[in-house]
């Protein structure tokens, strides 16, 4: 496969949409103007399609511009070309090179500023000290159940201990300060603001051992709502009573609807809940749909451990599901999953860190200029948006 300087649009160069851009600006890239002092985990403010990642897919889309690369030479050469260089396009590239070699020629085109996707990494100065935070997603997801032989064995090639990882995560960090978790109802929804303290319901993908929660009982915790009497009494029943929400429906009709129907239509049109009482449960989705009980049907309720499905006759959840429930949320980098990203860059890219551990990682000094050197078998080029494929 052959790729041109035409068949990229530099992010720093975006006007070459328009076919006016000199080769000079297209070559330069942040890497070259100012490589000692390129280095985007400590940019500040919004890091995902931040400006720069998306103006030239604008340009082309929105604004109809069109780029003719037909005359373009060819000026690079690769045996395969990524585009996108988060996770998966990074451990296409490995899995290829497993395959080829080591000097198979590969590039990995992204558009924006940094690798890793929804991976990315997040330094801050604090008083001269370096903290590391992950600014997308944080841990491996029941890596023990739903990883596949081909992903763990990856993780072995990359140095990744899961073991090590759940040993050094403190599960009873807050568990060990009296601490719990809550529910924050806040005034313009409730009327008041108010965190209610010691909720005992189970949550998917958690962190804390069950038996160190320091939950009150669930007549306690609803009771101490700022909602009405009638509200608390059903939102009782709900979490305690065993029911069939869908008496009179086969196995195979109620998992229809709950495939068809929202939580929130459940709870309103087969639970019988008040507004106010579904509206305590909006939220409770969020973090592991990504959207809320409106948005999420009821059987994908089943699976974020949300009440009122227990007492239906359906079938068990699958493993994976099961997994993501049961299995600690506990495999995690300090910068989040940032930390695999870079493991294999370096991986990839020897000569962008020091280091062969998944402990030396952490703090390892990246050199961005060295990711899209010519003479290296594997290149990975920032702020490139690819805008034309042929093989």
């Amino acid at each position: 496969m052959a790729i041109t300087r035409r068949d990229f649009i530099n992010g720093v160069a975006i006007t070459v949409a328009a076919g006016v851009t000199p080769w000079q600006i297209l070559r330069a890239s942040p890497q070259t103007a100012a490589r000692s002092l390129y280095y985007p985990p400590v940019l500040t403010g919004l890091r995902g399609n931040h400006p720069g990642s998306f103006e030239a897919a604008h340009a082309l889309g929105r604004e109809g511009k069109n780029v003719n690369p037909a005359n373009v030479p060819v000026e690079e050469t690769y045996d395969l070309v990524i585009v996108g260089a988060g996770i998966s396009g990074l451990a296409a590239a490995c899995f290829w090179q497993e395959l080829r070699g080591k000097t198979s020629r590969i590039l990995l085109l992204d558009n924006h500023d940094d690798f890793g996707g929804h991976a990315k990494r997040n330094e801050f100065n604090v008083d001269g000290k370096t903290v590391l935070g992950y600014g997308g997603s944080e841990s491996f997801q029941s890596p023990r159940n739903n990883f596949s032989e081909t992903a763990m064995a990856l993780l072995k090639t990359l140095n990744v201990s899961i073991e090590g990882m759940a040993k050094s995560f403190d599960q009873t960090f807050y568990p060990d300060l009296n601490l719990s978790r809550g529910v924050f109802f806040d005034k313009k929804n409730f009327g008041v603001n108010k965190i209610v303290a010691g909720d005992p319901g189970r949550a998917v993908a958690d962190d804390i051992p069950p038996d160190r929660m320091n939950a009150r009982d669930i007549n306690a915790f609803i009771n101490d709502f700022p909602l009405p009497q009638a509200d608390r009494e059903a939102l009782i029943s709900l979490h305690t009573e065993q029911k069939d929400y869908l008496a009179g429906m086969s196995i195979e009709e109620k998992q229809a609807w709950m495939d068809s129907h929202s939580y929130s239509q459940f709870l309103r049109e087969k639970v019988g809940l008040s507004d106010s009482a579904i509206r305590y449960f909006q939220q409770r989705t969020n973090d592991f749909q990504a959207i809320g009980i409106d948005g999420t049907s009821a059987s994908d309720a089943r699976i974020c451990a949300l009440p009122g499905l227990e007492g239906m006759g359906l079938p068990p959840l699958d493993p994976e599901s099961l997994a993501d429930l049961e299995e600690p949320y506990i495999y995690h980098f300090p910068d989040g999953n940032a930390g695999l990203a870079r493991l294999m860059v370096r991986h990839l890219i020897p000569a962008v860190a020091p280091g062969n551990t998944m402990d030396d990682i952490v703090l390892a000094k990246f050199d961005y200029s060295q990711l899209d050197n010519a003479g290296s078998p594997v290149r990975l080029r920032l702020n490139s948006t690819g805008v034309h494929a042929a093989n």
